[in-house]
């Protein structure tokens, strides 16, 4: 778990390099799987991105299923951090 942390920490700030001055106006959008990713995201990505979680907070990962607005929102994300291999299970689908 560490080194996919490590190896996502690592990408982010590489995608964040390479476009430089193009997040310079507006932050991009990461939408992570569980609320414990989002202060990761923002501590990696800082001011260049806002982080959208998935499972709110106090629902069940194994019951959850997105809703139609949470789609929409994936869809304008440019970036998805998932739990892991398995994943969870809506992850799966």
């Amino acid at each position: 778990m560490r080194k996919i942390l490590l190896g996502l920490a690592f990408s982010l700030l590489i995608f964040l390099g390479i476009s430089g001055t193009a997040f310079a106006a507006t932050a991009i959008r990461i939408s992570v799987s569980v609320l414990p990713q989002t202060c990761f995201v923002e501590r990696v990505a800082g001011k260049h991105a806002t982080a959208h979680v998935m499972i709110p907070k106090g629902a069940s990962p194994e019951t959850y299923e997105p809703t139609p607005q949470q789609l929409v929102a994936l869809t304008d994300s440019r970036i998805y951090v998932k739990v892991g291999a398995p994943g969870l299970p809506f992850e799966e689908k």
